[in-house]
Formats: C-alpha cells, structure tokens, sequence
C-alpha cells in the first residue's frame, strides 16, 4: 500500500496542536482561566446528579457545588484571578500539593441544593456532553484532581474535532493541500486556539459544531452539483442531510447567537443550491424537515430545562449577551439626535476594539490571555509593541481590501441580475457559508454592542469558534479584489505565512509570560523604614481601585465607595483590595516601592512596578508605563470602627519616604 506522506501532514499538524494545548491545560492554574470556575460548577453539577437539571428544581447560586468552593478556597483562587501581582503557592503543581488537594475534598457526587448560574446563560450541550464523559473517565479514577484535568482533556478533544472539521472543509473549498496545511498549522498553533481549547469553556464544543456545519454543508452542496438535475433526487440516501441537522442541533445546544448566524447561511447555501440544481419543492421540504427537525427537539429539550431559570435582577447586566443596557434604552425612547450619536459612538467604539491596537478584542485575540492580565510579550516590550503595530496595520489594510471586495461582487452580482440570471446572482452570493457566517458575525458583533454600549467589552475569545473562517477572509476573500492571480497567491501566502509565524513565536512566549503571571516569585527586596527620612512632599499618585475582596463570588454588589472612604462587613474574612500608580515627583522618575500603613502601625509593601496606562495618560509620558501599584489587606483582626489607611511612596534614590496628602478612611461595620 503506497502511502503519500503529504496526506499525514494535516494529521501531525493536529496531533502536535493538541499536545500542545495539554502543556497548557496543566500550565495554567485551576480557575485562572475566564470563569472557568462558573463553567465547571455546571458540569460538576449536572456529574453529581446523574442526570439534567432544571430550573424549577432550584434558585439560581453563584455556585453550586461544594467542590467549586473547596477548590477556590486551596487555591486562593479569588486573589489571584484578579490581581496581576498575586501568584500561586510555591507548591502548587507538585504531587504533594495535589495529594492534599484529593484528601481533603468534599465528595464529587456531594448533593447539590442550588442550581449553576450558567443555567441561565448558556444552553447544556457542552455541559452535558462533558459531565458524561466524566461519568465514563470516573470509573478509571474518580479524584477530584483527576476529573478536574479530564475535563479539561474534553475540551482538547473537542479542539482536535474542530481542527479535524477544519481541515475537511478546507478540501471542500478546493484549496490545495499546502495551502490548507499552512492555514491547519496558523490557527492550531496560535495561542488564543491553545489558551481556549485547553480548559473547561463551551466555545470549544462551538469551535467543533460550527466547522462540522461547514463541512457538512460543502460536502452536500458539492455532492448534489456533480449530479445530474434530471435524476430522481432521494433524501432517504443523503446521509449528509441527516448530519448537518445533528451538527446544527449541537451547535444550537453550544451557543445560541452561533447558531443562528450559521444556520442562516446554510439554508441560503440549501435554498441557492436547490434553486441552481432544479430540485423540487417537495424535496427541498424534506431537506429542511431534516435540516429542522434535530434543532427543533434540541430547542424544546432546553426551553425543558430553562423553564424557571432566571438571573436575579441586580446581576443581569453581568452576562451582557442577554442585557440591554439602561442607557441604549433611554436613547432609544428618546430617538432622533441621541439616537444616532449612540449608534455612531457604539460602532466607533466597535471599531477601536476590534482594529486599534489598544482595543480590548484585538489585545485579547493576539495577546492577553486569562484575565485579561497576562499580556504576552514577544522577545521584548519594544519588539513585541513593534509587532503588534503591524498585525494593526495589516489589519485594516484586509478591513479595506475586504470591503473592496464586498463592493466589486455586489457590482457584479448586479450585473448578473440585469441579465435575468438571478438563479446565478443567487448561488454565487450564497454558496459559500464559511464566509458568510463570518460576516453575519461582524454584523452581529457591531450591532450587538448597540444594545450593550457602553457597558460591554469584547475579547477575542468570542471570535474563537470562527477562527478558520476569519483567517479564509483574511488570505482568500481579502485578495479577490486583485486581478492577478499571482498577486493574489502571493498575497495568500504572506499573510497565513506571517499568521502562522506569529503563531509559532507566539506560543513560545506565552508559555514564559503564564510561567510568570501565576509562578514568578518576587526578588524585590523588602524595605526598612527605619533608614528612610519621611517628607510631605514628593510623591504624585492616583488610586484607580478601592474595594474589598470576597472569599467567593457572589450576586452582591458592592456599593459605590468615595475616592477616600470604604466600608467593610465586619465578621467576614475579606481583604481590602486597593490599586493606583505613583512616582517619585521630583526626580521624575519611578518609584522605589509603595508603602500602606494601616492606623499608622502595620505595615504592607504593595506590589509595585505593575503595568498601568492611567500614568502615561496623565502625566503624557510612556516612561511611567511600569508605575503602578496594588496589594490586598486582611481585615481580620481590625476591630470594628473606624480605621485610617495611608499611602506611602519611597523615592527613586531609596532615601525618602514621601507621605501623601490625604489617608484613606475604613469602617468595619
């Protein structure tokens, strides 16, 4: 038997992408990955149960199951999800640590009293399809640590269907097997594909939903243009009917909006396709019959189980893809100049996101990971800014080659329809999904965030399950508007080929900077105020944060709190959680460190030198990008009362020790 070696390429490709995800399910921290925690209460959830959970069994908790406590709780999981200068415990990773972790934890199949707020939010497929595969790896081990990384395993699997469906959809396409190669190893390797698909998160199940629709969807569009229109067209034998309704169904059961803008684009893909092909109106019924059914049942089983299922009101604006904002509400019952200036600042603000180089999308898709506080840094700060100015630049030059591209089909759609050929006009315009879902997409997003303006913020993490296609946009559909042929080849293969460098050098650094976020242990030294002379003068600060830190998410709200004033519950074990920048004013120059007294006796060095903007801005110089400051400070042992908190800044030299203006005043109530 002959082997071509080039048809292994593809499956290297995807089995190395996938070994590489593993290195990151165990590199990053239980939970520090976003709302990874949320995510897995529902599965663990609907694992200690055995079966659904409905919403009319029980109100809707933050969290659910004890182990998602127990595991916040040993991991300190709150503290450092949210603050960048927090890490892990020196000995978390080790056998010892994990140990500890399996014989103290609360019982997997623990009763479960409340539902999982992702109840509410999300549809089960994902969960589901993962609490059952626990069910089948449990009873090879059932530790928590153990079923913690099988779910997390899931999710790997799930990442190497999406890239399996990737790949066959690409052959579909007719692209050649290099180029399709070059695009299979661009989107496995980039470190949002690895960051994603390596823990517990349903827009891995989406990722492999929306490629198997595509491929589906091709694979029968393909299949019925080869045939002869005059042949008796049976569904009976169209087994790949039969699969892109199942896929559609899961991709229903994954992400609502996903499927929505999909399905779109394969019925006008079907509707084109039976128009250009000559097929009967009563076959293309029983092809939709069979494309809606499996939604249809999916759709009944989950208003089934959302029945009952609500937010409390105070947390809706929380999980803003189901939130209209107050303010998109006034302007909309005012109308007229309101209005439109709401629309216009949404999609400007839409647009920064998405193609400037400091909106929060387009950090987010090419470098921050977790929290949004692990930016990935590329051989060096100055380097790593240089090259995300270029993937800018490139950016919006595909934005205008796109919307180029746009105009010349639709001129030559038109010209179509002149003709009288609107079957034509229509099948060109339909016939290829991939892309098209794509730009629905776009259109969802920047329509989406009219409605949530301005309280929303997108990241790249929401443009994951498309990213093939984003990627055939950007290479393929971009070029189209140039008519050589040699032109657009080369065109194809600069910018996959720059992707997949970016991809490559990309994850390689990732690695050391999560190594560092979450592990790197702080060799500054601690300062000795006894060798400081103190001055009232010198230091220029700014507080950007002032607030308290639950032991665990809650629907609470903590209430707004003056620039100098906050207010703790006594008798909870909270910690005051204060950030800001500062500098030494005189020398003009970064400080040395940043001291917090607490009723001018204890004493807490606050991690300083942290990345923060907010100085650039205000004092109009990049050299005070690193000035920044935070620390956490228990409460527990503050007597009830009032109690003054002041901020201290050592100066550059390491000589003075600069008091502020003004102390910050805590009432433990």
């Amino acid at each position: 038997m002959n082997i071509n070696h080039r048809d292994s390429i593809p499956a290297i490709i995807i089995v190395c992408a996938m070994m590489l995800a593993g290195y990151w399910m165990f590199l990053v921290p239980i939970f520090q990955s976003p709302d990874e925690d949320y995510h897995a209460d529902y599965v663990f959830s609907l694992y200690a149960k055995g079966r659904l959970i409905r919403g009319v069994e029980a109100p809707i908790a933050a969290y659910s199951h004890p182990l998602i406590f127990y595991l916040l709780r040993v991991t300190n999981g709150q503290a450092v999800k949210h603050h960048q200068f927090m890490k892990m415990s020196i000995d978390y990773g080790t056998k010892l640590f994990f140990k500890r972790l399996n014989k103290d934890a609360p019982d997997s199949h623990a009763p479960v009293h409340t539902n999982p707020v992702m109840m509410a939010v999300y549809p089960c497929g994902y969960y589901v399809l993962t609490a059952l595969w626990l069910s089948v790896v449990s009873h090879l081990n059932n530790s928590l640590t153990f079923l913690f990384f099988a779910a997390r395993l899931f999710s790997i699997l799930l990442l190497g269907c999406g890239l399996i469906f990737s790949h066959l959809t690409m052959k579909e396409l007719g692209l050649p097997r290099l180029q399709s190669s070059l695009i299979l190893a661009a989107i496995g390797f980039f470190p949002l594909v690895s960051f994603v698909g390596s823990y517990i998160q349903p827009d891995n199940l989406s990722f492999a939903a929306v490629n198997a629709c595509f491929y589906f969807a091709l694979r029968w569009r393909n299949t019925i243009s080869k045939r002869c229109a005059r042949l008796d067209f049976s569904i009976a034998n169209n087994w790949m009917i039969w699969l892109l309704g199942m896929a559609l169904a899961i991709l229903l059961l994954s992400k609502y909006h996903f499927f929505c803008y999909v399905g779109i684009a394969i019925v006008a893909m079907v509707i084109a396709r039976a128009i250009r092909s000559k097929i009967s109106l009563g076959n293309l019924a029983k092809i939709f019959a069979i494309l809606c059914i499996p939604s249809v049942i999916a759709a009944v089983v989950q208003l089934w189980i959302s029945c009952g299922c609500s937010l409390p009101a105070i947390d809706r604006t929380c999980f803003h893809w189901f939130a209209v904002t107050p303010e998109f509400q006034r302007v909309f019952h005012i109308g007229g100049q309101a209005l439109i200036m709401h629309i216009r600042n949404a999609l400007c603000d839409q647009c920064q996101s998405i193609y400037s180089v400091d909106g929060p999308t387009f950090k987010s898709f090419w470098g921050d990971f977790g929290w949004l506080d692990t930016p990935l840094v590329i051989a060096s700060i100055k380097i790593n800014d240089a090259l995300q100015m270029i993937i800018e630049l490139v950016t919006r030059i595909i934005l205008f080659l796109t919307l180029a591209s746009i105009g010349k089909i639709i001129v030559s759609l038109w010209r179509i329809m002149r003709r009288g050929r609107f079957a034509c006009a229509c099948y060109i315009a339909c016939s290829n999904p991939v892309i098209n879902s794509y730009f629905l997409f776009v259109l969802f997003m920047f329509l989406f965030n009219v409605i949530v303006y301005p309280s929303f913020q997108g990241q790249g993490r929401h443009w994951f399950p498309l990213i093939l296609p984003i990627l055939l946009a950007a290479a393929s559909f971009a070029p189209r508007i140039f008519p050589s042929r040699a032109i657009r080849r080369q065109m194809f293969l600069l910018i996959v080929g720059g992707w997949l460098f970016y991809s490559l050098i990309g994850n390689y650094f990732a690695l050391g900077c999560i190594e560092k976020r979450y592990y790197a242990r702080d060799n500054k030294a601690v300062i000795d105020v006894r060798q400081l002379q103190p001055t009232s003068i010198g230091a220029s600060y700014f507080i950007s944060n002032l607030d308290y830190t639950d032991p665990y998410p809650t629907f609470e709200r903590h209430p707004r709190h003056a620039a100098y004033s906050i207010a703790v519950p006594s008798g909870k074990d909270v910690c005051i959680d204060i950030e800001g920048w500062a500098i030494d004013f005189p020398a003009s120059s970064l400080a040395s460190a940043v001291l917090l007294f607490v009723d001018h006796d204890k004493i807490y060095q606050a991690m300083y030198g942290l990345e923060n903007y907010e100085a650039v801005q205000e004092l109009h110089d990049p050299k005070y990008r690193f000035s920044g400051f935070g620390a956490l400070i228990p409460t527990k042992g503050l007597s009830p009362g009032e109690h003054s908190l002041s901020i201290k800044v050592v100066s550059k030299d390491g000589l003075a020790l600069y008091n502020t203006d003004r102390d910050i005043q805590i009432a433990i109530k």
